[in-house]
C-alpha cells in the first residue's frame, strides 16, 4: 500500500546492520560528496539517455531502495509505471518513504534473496536496482530468477575493481578485508540470454576520506561494515592500527568505485 511499509520479522546479518543504521546512513550517504548520490544521479541520467522511459513497464520494483536516493527520481524516468520500492531493512524503507515526495510510489519490506512471488504485489514487468546487488547471497541466482519473470532489468552494480585501495591496504597488513567480492561486468552481462537486448556502460567514482580509519568508520556508520556470507570482518588489531595512525596524523585516503550500468530488455518472441 502507498505510504504503509509492510511489517517484517527482524532482518538477519547485514540487513540488520542497515536496519539499525538507517538514520546514520541518511545523514552520511546522502552527502553530495559521497558515492551513493553521485551514482544515483548518473544512473538516472544514463537511463534517460538510453530512452528507458519509452519501455512499456506497467509495474516496476526497485530492489534495495535504501533511504530513497534513486527512488525519488524514478517517476521522472518511468512516468507510466506503478513503482514499488523495496528493501530488506524496515527502517530503510521507512526513511525512503519519508524522503520521497511522489505519492505514486508504493513501499514494502522484501528480502531480494526471496523469489518475486514473495512480494505482496503482482509480479513486476520491470526491475531496477542501484548499488545493492553485491549484498545478495547469490547474485547470479537472483539475477537469473529476475530474468525469468520480468521483461526489463536496469542495474547500477558495483563490479570488479571497486575499493581496490582498501583491498591493497588490508593485504599489506595481512588483515581480512571488510568488503564483498564484486563480479566483473562480463559476468553480469553474460547471464542474459540471446533473447535479451543489453546495453551497458562503465562508470567510475572516487570518494575521498581523511584517512583509512575514516573510511572504515564511514562503512560502520552507514551499516556497510557487517559481513555478509561472502565477506570477512576486519580484525580488531587492524582497525586499532588504523585508529592509531589516524590519531598520529591523518593521511588522505581515496577509494575507487567501479560500476556497471546495465539496461536489459527482453525481445518479444517471433512466431
Amino acid at each position: 500500500m502507498v505510504g504503509h511499509p509492510v511489517a517484517e520479522a527482524k532482518p538477519p546479518s547485514a540487513c540488520q546492520a542497515f536496519h539499525q543504521q538507517a538514520a546514520a546512513y541518511q545523514q552520511h550517504a546522502h552527502n553530495s560528496a559521497r558515492v551513493q548520490p553521485q551514482v544515483a544521479a548518473a544512473f538516472i541520467q544514463w537511463l534517460n539517455n538510453n530512452k528507458a522511459s519509452q519501455l512499456a513497464l506497467p509495474t516496476l520494483i526497485e530492489v534495495g531502495c535504501g533511504t530513497g536516493l534513486l527512488t525519488q527520481q524514478l517517476p521522472a524516468i518511468f512516468p507510466h509505471s506503478t513503482i514499488t520500492a523495496t528493501d530488506a531493512a524496515p527502517n530503510m524503507v521507512a526513511m525512503a518513504q519519508q524522503h520521497t515526495a511522489s505519492s505514486s510510489i508504493n513501499f514494502t519490506v522484501w528480502d531480494a534473496n526471496q523469489p518475486l512471488s514473495a512480494l505482496p504485489t503482482p509480479t513486476p514487468s520491470g526491475l531496477v536496482s542501484s548499488m545493492a546487488m553485491h549484498w545478495l547471497d547469490n547474485w547470479q541466482h537472483s539475477l537469473t530468477h529476475w530474468q525469468q519473470h520480468t521483461s526489463t532489468i536496469a542495474l547500477a552494480a558495483m563490479v570488479e575493481g571497486s575499493l581496490v585501495e582498501w583491498y591493497t591496504l588490508c593485504a599489506q597488513h595481512n588483515a581480512p578485508c571488510k568488503s564483498p567480492v564484486f563480479p566483473s561486468i562480463n559476468a553480469i552481462t553474460q547471464t542474459f540470454g540471446h533473447s535479451w537486448q543489453v546495453t551497458q556502460q562503465s562508470y567510475t567514482v572516487t570518494e575521498s576520506h581523511t584517512s583509512p580509519w575514516a573510511f572504515a568508520k564511514h562503512l560502520h556508520i552507514i551499516g556497510a561494515a557487517t559481513p555478509s556470507q561472502h565477506t570477512q570482518q576486519s580484525s580488531h588489531g587492524f582497525l586499532k592500527t588504523l585508529a592509531q595512525q589516524h590519531a598520529n596524523g591523518a593521511t588522505p585516503f581515496s577509494v575507487t568505485y567501479q560500476l556497471a550500468f546495465v539496461l536489459a530488455h527482453k525481445q518479444p518472441t517471433v512466431n
